[in-house]
């Protein structure tokens, strides 16, 4: 996997440039996706026992189900364990592979953006933490960024939980 856009992606010719994308993004969308295939199978797999519920309550955080920061995970009946496995199965799901890497290549421009670049965002999350992304050059006085990141697939696992948990992809995910 490349943690990282090379910078001189820039420099190549079109049709490379596009190859080279292509072939760095793809085994690293295929990957976010297995990620969330064995998730899917963990939550699953839980039934009432207290590490069971750990791990639901792990599950239900990470991707928000209804009213999880009032949910009280040590009191939890089987009616409503089966219900947050039943939001969660809902939520954890693969995404569409030519979805991702289309997205990516419309947001970076195949890579080529300044975000994508210096920051490794290929999906144009925006974030409204100081210090957590990068201001657009024509607007320094913003109040938001563009999220930054580590490497390549932290900005995949974090476009793709965002699929999964935000509400304004609720249509999606039914």
């Amino acid at each position: 996997y490349f943690s990282h856009i090379p910078h001189n992606l820039t420099e190549i010719d079109a049709l490379n440039k596009k190859n080279i994308f292509i072939s760095i993004l793809l085994p690293i969308a295929l990957r976010g996706n297995e990620i969330i295939l064995e998730e899917k199978q963990s939550i699953k797999k839980i039934s009432t026992s207290k590490k069971n519920i750990d791990e639901l309550e792990f599950f239900a955080k990470k991707y928000k189900v209804q009213n999880y920061k009032n949910i009280n995970f040590a009191n939890l009946n089987s009616s409503q364990i089966s219900q947050i496995k039943s939001q969660l199965l809902i939520k954890v799901d693969t995404i569409p592979i030519s979805m991702i890497l289309a997205q990516a290549i419309v947001e970076s421009g195949w890579g080529s953006s300044r975000f994508a670049r210096e920051g490794n965002a290929l999906f144009g999350e925006w974030t409204w933490q100081k210090g957590m992304g990068i201001k657009p050059e024509e607007n320094l006085d913003t109040n938001f960024a563009v999220k930054s990141f580590s490497d390549i697939s932290s900005s995949l696992n974090s476009y793709l939980l965002n699929l999964n948990r935000h509400s304004a992809y609720k249509a999606l995910r039914n």
